[in-house]
Formats: C-alpha cells, sequence, structure tokens
C-alpha cells in the first residue's frame, strides 16, 4: 500500500490544480489581451523576407510590422 501512496496523492493534486485552473481562467480584454500572432519569414537563398500574420485585421500591436498597403 505505501507504494502507490506517493502516485496517488500526486495524481489528486495534480487533478486539483488542473480543474482549479480551468475553472478560474477567463478571457478578459481588460485583464488577459487577446492573442495575436505575427511571423517573420526569410527566404535565406534569395534573400526575401516578409511579415506574416494569422489575423485578417491590424489591430494596434500587429500595425507597427505592416504598412497601409499591405498585401492580404
Amino acid at each position: 500500500m505505501n507504494k502507490w501512496l506517493l502516485p496517488a496523492a500526486s495524481t489528486g493534486i495534480c487533478l486539483v490544480f488542473l480543474v482549479s485552473a480551468i475553472l478560474t481562467s477567463h478571457l478578459s480584454m481588460r485583464v488577459t489581451p487577446k492573442q495575436d500572432n505575427v511571423f517573420y519569414a526569410l527566404q535565406a537563398d534569395t534573400g526575401q523576407a516578409v511579415w506574416a500574420s494569422s489575423s485578417n485585421r491590424a489591430d494596434e500591436w500587429t500595425s507597427q510590422f505592416f504598412s497601409a498597403k499591405s498585401e492580404k
């Protein structure tokens, strides 16, 4: 019985933390900003580089990487 005490206790603690994280995570613009992605790609052979984003619209943060006439 003693050999199962540590794994069982660890599993129980892990489950408590997991449930706690799920119940307390809330997405809010005031507390947690929305997720945004910007990628830099370089074609090393030609030296051609581009900035790209998975977002359809440029917001305040992503607009620093793209000009007004950027391709969509």
